[in-house]
C-alpha cells in the first residue's frame, strides 16, 4: 500500500483519530511502527454506509476499523459492519480485525452493547470495543 488522497503514513507515539464535531481517539504506538491512517467514509466510499477510518499496519497483517460516533451506538454498529464486509472483500481479508466504536456518551457495559459485541465476534472473528471520547488505547492491546 503507499499513500493516497484517502490515506496517510504514520509513524507518530500517538496517533491521533478525529473529525471536526466529532469524537476522537488516541492510539498509542509506543514502538513506533509504520501505520497507514485511511479516511474510509467520505474518502474511501462516498453516498454508501461505513466506518470513519482504517488503522492499517503497514505490513497489511492487522487493522483497526474506527468509528467515531456522537451517540447512536446501533448506526456506529452498523458502519463498522459494513466496513468489515468492504474489507473482507478486497486483499485485507485475511488481516487480523478489531473494531471500535468511539462514543461520546457511553453507556455502561448494557446487554444491548454486549449483545453487539458478542454478534460481531460469531459473524466475523473479530473483536468489537467500545471507548470513549479522548481516551488512548494501546495498539498492541487492541489488535
Amino acid at each position: 500500500m503507499h499513500k493516497t488522497k484517502c490515506s496517510k503514513e504514520t509513524k507518530d507515539k500517538i496517533i491521533k483519530i478525529h473529525e471536526a464535531k466529532s469524537s476522537a481517539i488516541y492510539i498509542n504506538n509506543e514502538d513506533q511502527d509504520d501505520f497507514f491512517l485511511i479516511h474510509h467514509d467520505g474518502c474511501v466510499v462516498i453516498n454508501k454506509s461505513g466506518a470513519d477510518f482504517i488503522l492499517l499496519k503497514s505490513d497489511l497483517k492487522s487493522l483497526a476499523i474506527i468509528e467515531l460516533k456522537g451517540i447512536s451506538v446501533k448506526d456506529a454498529y452498523n458502519q463498522i459492519v459494513e466496513t468489515t464486509k468492504y474489507v473482507n472483500s478486497t486483499n485485507l481479508s485475511t488481516a487480523k480485525k478489531t473494531a471500535i466504536i468511539v462514543n461520546r456518551f457511553w453507556p455502561k457495559a448494557t446487554v444491548s452493547l454486549q449483545t453487539l459485541q458478542q454478534r460481531y465476534a460469531k459473524d466475523f472473528k473479530s473483536k468489537l470495543l467500545a471507548a470513549r471520547h479522548l481516551s488512548t488505547k494501546k495498539y498492541k492491546e487492541i489488535i
